[in-house]
């Protein structure tokens, strides 16, 4: 037992032993760890401290109490102490004033939103304005990683190329050169801080530099370099203008090139002055950008690229404006000598229009164009050359041109050199027979004639002069041809022979009106007068049928008359294009009814007015007095021309969309010689001649169908009667 239990013992010892072991084998390895992880964390620092060296943004970590907890700032124009005593201040201590709030503000919302916040500020410093990007970023922490970053320069270039675009717009919209220049001096005053820009223009006649713009230069001084001369050693703009390259003067008051300029320079504080000159696209000298500085410098990098972009605006713009007064001072000098030649023209062009008129007078003209054409063959060539609506040519005694030219042939798309030295055979616009007509005329014109004819070209009309042409020897050497397009005249005399061709026919349907009517009233009233006088004379008592017949003979001889007055307006009416039809919805049945007993007292003995019609209804919709006409004219016709005991039918009926009315009588027929003028206006068959009428009925029906979109025709058999056939809509729309 007691050896166990010092077994036992001893066992303990050995494993307290190896727990102590391993205790300390886990202290040491923790320990190793710990330097492995503090080497890494100081490797870790070392790079980031390098990262954040090379990195352009200031980067602030402060804590939500706005307290600086570790920074790195590449710009120390944002601080407001050094580096080394910013750590453990706040933030209203480090930033700048106008920056606090922003920032501040931003801090909250990023602890309340959990995003990053962008803040946009701008700080004055003495070279510039400058811009910056601010952002903050929550960590989990609550701290704030702030990093501010320089964006002046993406903000000047966004703010050039807006001012670039801005100019480009001027200029397409050719606004006055001033206003382009004033865009150019701006822009380049809003990019180099403490300048004054100007413009100055080469005046090529006095080679000297005229201001064009420079708003901000001290007025003495503008005054004072206003002409200078272009030449070496002139100043600074000058120089550059006769050097066509820059010239920078750093400081005015040590440069030879200022010696004449330098007191008034000095006097405003110019210290410095840029000149660069704006050359065309030939690489001419157009003028000189000049910048003035109140420091004592040369121009950057960025300042150097706003000027060649500027003076390269200008460059277009002084083209753009010189062109424009080029192009403008052309079109004056053009159109005074176009003024010149037409007054020119004007007066051979009234000579050429006298000598149409009479020989006597062509033959002065000619002589007078002809000695002026030999004293100088430029002018002839600008008369021709501009001759309006007409052609000059000009032939040898070889049936060759020399010379074609006048407005015409513009309309042909031909050009007068291209005929020069052809001879009339081998040119091609003439046929055979025209080609031998020419060469007649030719030959009669170099014989000593003057020739005036008319001939057609194509689809017009020309009137012809030919006159000879005689040399220094008095000798017949060319044949003078003069071609003036009268087309329009003889279109005006055209119409005026249209016109008068109506009015004749007009008078001619006057004269057969009047004849007409004369004989159409004269009937019915005798009748009247007769029954008249027979009513006066049937006074006695019982004598009251007898008055009642002479009263009917009356009525019915007024109803006549007003049935021709009745024609006479609605032809009226038609002629001058007053009449409309007015459709309306009716009973065609009920309406033919009431028709029928409308010309009942127009039938003769034994005639009947047989209606037929399949329906007891038939609704229509069209013009009611049109079709009361119609219908009315073509039934007391029926009635007119037939016997006695002789029916008059008047079927109705329809068939697809469109109804008909069918008049058929026995009468008297029309002749098939004379059907087709039956509806012409005062026509009368010669088997009708002796019955009374105007000729206007059918006329009228006719026009009333047509205004109603219907047809009327008709069949008819001589001796045995005629059948009308009115086709009409059932719906007409109203126009």
């Amino acid at each position: 037992m007691l050896d166990k239990s010092r077994d036992s013992k001893l066992d303990l010892g050995i494993l307290n032993q190896n727990a102590k072991l391993e205790a300390c084998d886990r202290s040491i390895k923790e320990v190793t760890d710990l330097d492995k992880a503090k080497e890494k964390l100081y490797v870790s620092e070392k790079r980031n401290k390098e990262l954040l060296k090379a990195f352009p943004d200031s980067v602030f970590l402060l804590n939500k109490q706005g307290v600086c907890v570790d920074l790195h700032a590449q710009d120390s124009s944002l601080l407001t102490m050094p580096q080394n005593e910013i750590i453990g201040k706040n933030v209203y201590d480090v930033l700048p004033k106008e920056l606090r709030d922003k920032i501040i503000t931003a801090f909250e919302n990023g602890q309340e939103t959990k995003t990053t916040q962008i803040v946009e500020f701008s700080l004055s410093t003495k070279e510039e304005l400058r811009h910056f990007e601010t952002r903050i970023i929550a960590r989990e922490n609550d701290n704030f990683l702030t990093i501010i970053r320089d964006v002046t320069k993406q903000k000047n270039a966004d703010f050039l190329k807006c001012q670039v675009q801005k100019i480009l717009e001027l200029i397409a919209q050719n606004r006055p050169l001033e206003q382009i220049g004033m865009s150019i001096v701006e822009t380049v005053e809003g990019h180099i801080k403490e300048c004054m820009a100007s413009i100055l223009l080469v005046d090529q006649k006095e080679l000297v530099l005229k201001t064009l713009v420079a708003p901000n230069l001290p007025k003495e001084y503008s005054q004072n370099i206003d002409g200078i001369a272009i030449g070496p050693k002139v100043g600074s703009s000058g120089t550059a203008a006769y050097l066509k390259r820059e010239v920078i003067v750093k400081d005015i008051a040590n440069d030879p090139l200022y010696e004449q300029h330098k007191e008034m320079a000095l006097k405003y504080g110019l210290k410095s002055c840029w000149s660069f000159p704006i050359l065309s696209s030939t690489e001419q000298i157009l003028g000189v950008l000049a910048i003035h500085c109140d420091q004592i410098r040369s121009p950057v990098a960025d300042e150097r690229d706003i000027e060649a972009n500027m003076t390269h605006l200008a460059s277009v713009a002084i083209e753009q404006h010189n062109f424009k007064i080029t192009l403008q001072k052309q079109n004056e000098l053009l159109e005074e000598k176009v003024k010149e030649r037409t007054l020119e023209l004007k007066k051979i062009v009234q000579k050429l229009t006298e000598s149409n008129e009479c020989l006597e007078d062509q033959v002065q003209t000619t002589k007078a164009a002809e000695n002026r054409a030999v004293d100088s063959q430029e002018l002839f060539s600008a008369i021709s050359q501009n001759f309006p609506h007409g052609v000059i040519a000009v032939v040898d005694t070889h049936y060759c041109i020399t010379h074609l030219d006048g407005e015409e042939l513009t309309n042909y798309r031909l050009k007068g050199s291209d005929f020069k030295g052809v001879s009339i055979d081998g040119i091609e616009l003439l046929s055979k027979d025209q080609k031998l007509n020419v060469k007649k005329i030719i030959a009669k014109t170099l014989d000593g004639n003057h020739m005036t004819f008319e001939t057609r070209f194509r689809k017009n009309i020309y009137a012809v002069n030919t006159m000879p042409m005689y040399g220094s020897d008095e000798q017949i050497k060319y044949a003078l041809f003069v071609y003036n397009n009268i087309s329009k005249q003889k279109e005006v005399e055209l119409e005026i022979l249209n016109a008068l061709t109506k009015e004749k026919e007009l008078g001619e349907l006057k004269s057969r009106f009047v004849e007409m009517a004369s004989h159409e009233f004269r009937t019915p009233l005798s009748a009247i007068l007769s029954a008249a006088t027979l009513i006066g004379k049937q006074n006695g008592p019982e004598k009251e049928v007898v008055r009642a017949g002479y009263v009917g003979r009356i009525k019915s001889n007024v109803k006549n008359m007003v049935v021709i007055l009745n024609d006479f307006l609605s032809i009226s009416k038609l002629e001058e294009g007053k009449t409309i039809a007015h459709p309306e919805t009716f009973d065609l049945i009920c309406f033919s009814k009431s028709v029928i007993k409308e010309v009942h007292s127009n039938k003769k003995q034994g005639q009947h007015i047989r209606l037929i019609h399949k329906q007891s209804t038939f609704f229509v919709h069209l013009d009611l007095k049109m079709t009361h006409h119609i219908l009315v004219n073509l039934l007391t016709n029926a009635i007119k021309y037939s016997p006695e005991n002789k029916d008059v039918i008047l079927a109705i009926g329809h068939c697809n969309k469109k109804m008909y009315l069918k008049v058929k009588d026995s009468g008297i027929g029309i002749p098939k010689s004379e059907q087709k003028y039956l509806f012409q206006r005062f026509y009368r068959a010669k088997n009708a001649l002796n019955i009374q009428g105007t000729g206007l009925g059918l006329h009228i029906v006719k026009k009333y169908t047509e205004l109603m979109n219907g047809t009327v025709s008709f069949t008819s058999d001589l001796s045995k009667g005629t059948i009308f056939t009115v086709e009409l809509p059932l719906n007409l729309k109203e126009k």
